[in-house]
């Protein structure tokens, strides 16, 4: 693995990988979203920076990564604080600007610990997660990050269930966003969580949203 990472931070291995990896593989969809060099793409969940690395090496346009977990966090600056133009936000995007609990995975050993930091989540009942084993972060209001562009070509949302708690104002501001790329969490042993996702998933696709704004994750 450290080899691996190694090579990775070369361009010529990464598009290799994209390529032949069956889990890169599936990056490759995003290639149909033909950004310019001038277009904004933003991270909501950007973990160590995998889809953030795809779009900056197909497209090199602006990308703003919003990432709270300390582990994953550390690594994106490792890997794009000498881009000046990608923007690092140590922030989980959220429908308040405060002070929140990120609730990590039963077997996660600190906050450092990158191994399961894909689940960790803002929502406490989440599955897999401990609600005694969380870290302090801070979180920025939705429409803070929306109101920083007059218009945002695409945004990339994977955070553990927490979508549902920005969706209504993703959803009031469509007419500035081009694309929406999702991941609509169910959970099988939480009823408000799966009454969330039916919501959303009849509203999109009843609207006509689905397949034409907002996309599911890969």
């Amino acid at each position: 693995m450290k080899l691996f990472n190694l090579l990775f931070k070369y361009k010529v291995f990464r598009y290799l990988n994209y390529k032949f990896n069956v889990y890169l593989k599936p990056l490759n969809k995003l290639k149909k979203l033909n950004l310019k060099k001038n277009s904004v793409f933003i991270d909501i969940g950007g973990n160590r920076g995998l889809v953030s690395n795809f779009i900056n090496d197909y497209f090199n346009c602006i990308i703003e990564i919003y990432e709270p977990h300390p582990g994953c966090f550390k690594i994106l600056k490792k890997k794009f604080q000498n881009n000046k133009k990608i923007n690092l936000y140590n922030l989980a995007v959220s429908n308040i600007s405060s002070k929140s609990k990120l609730y990590l995975n039963n077997e996660s050993k600190n906050e450092f610990d990158i191994t399961f930091s894909a689940s960790s989540s803002l929502e406490s009942s989440k599955i897999n997660n401990s609600q005694d084993k969380f870290i302090e972060i801070k979180t920025v209001k939705i429409e803070e990050v929306l109101n920083n562009h007059e218009f945002i070509d695409v945004i990339k949302i994977d955070i553990e269930q927490h979508e549902y708690k920005i969706l209504p104002s993703i959803y009031s501001n469509l007419n500035k966003i081009g694309k929406v790329i999702i991941e609509l969490h169910k959970d099988e042993k939480n009823n408000q969580t799966n009454d969330m996702y039916n919501f959303w998933n009849n509203k999109l696709k009843e609207e006509g949203l689905w397949g034409r704004k907002f996309f599911d994750w890969l």
